[in-house]
């Protein structure tokens, strides 16, 4: 079921991404709706869940930005990873979350920039840490309300 949730709310994002991010901001001022619900969910499951959810985001995103597929895939499954790897040891809460989110999201900045390098690296800084922050900012949003939907399971 956990699956099925996580799926349905990454089209979701997709969709919402699609067809109102560009009427909002250009993609370098505005969060990357997909990416912070992989890494929310990085925060949330585990196993082959989170695996299919990161790659389905990888792929979703390179749709959405039409460049290389193998980029976003990668750099999503490892900024997942590391998410997960992160948040284990660690008590859940806000300032954690936004921390984790914060350099989960960096790392996989960086993977994408090692597997599709950029002509423009100061360019590529700029708009990679401004991504960092406001999906950060955004994954600290929408984890909460997926703890407590997993609270409200567990109990019944």
């Amino acid at each position: 079921m956990k699956a099925l949730t996580a799926f349905v709310v990454l089209l979701v994002a997709f969709v919402l991404q699609a067809q109102v991010g560009s009427r909002i901001a250009p993609p370098m001022y505005r969060p990357d709706l997909v990416f912070a619900v992989v890494l929310a969910g990085a925060l949330l499951l585990s196993g082959k869940t989170l695996v299919f959810l990161a790659f389905t985001g990888g792929f979703l995103d390179s749709v959405l930005l039409g460049q290389s597929v193998g980029a976003f895939i990668v750099s999503r499954l490892i900024a997942a990873l590391v998410a997960q790897t992160l948040i284990e040891p660690l008590e859940i809460s806000l300032p954690v979350i936004f921390g984790v989110a914060v350099l989960a999201s960096g790392v996989g900045n960086l993977v994408f920039l090692l597997v599709q390098p950029s002509t423009d690296l100061l360019w590529w800084l700029n708009v990679s840490l401004r991504q960092s922050l406001l999906t950060a900012l955004l994954v600290s949003i929408l984890t909460p309300f997926g703890l407590k939907s997993s609270e409200k399971a567990s109990v019944q």
